[in-house]
């Protein structure tokens, strides 16, 4: 969020019909798509590392817990 914010304060002190006014437009919408490309990798990494921890902590458990298409939802304490 802070280089989205950095460019939107960039634009708003831009004037219209400044030459680099398109292209910092389509840099905030670019960097806006990439942060939430990296939050959601981030969050996906995250719950697959959560997996691995709760498998590990299940011995001698039948099944395999760690498979592509589980994801991990919610931990209930």
């Amino acid at each position: 969020p802070r280089y989205v914010l950095l460019l939107q304060d960039l634009i708003k002190y831009t004037p219209p019909d400044h030459p680099d006014f398109s292209g910092l437009s389509d840099a905030v919408a670019k960097m806006r798509t990439t942060c939430d490309l990296i939050n959601t990798s981030k969050r996906q990494a995250e719950a697959r590392d959560r997996m691995m921890i709760i498998h590990e902590l299940l011995v001698n458990y039948p099944s395999k817990i760690v498979m592509p298409h589980r994801r991990f939802i919610k931990e209930f304490a």
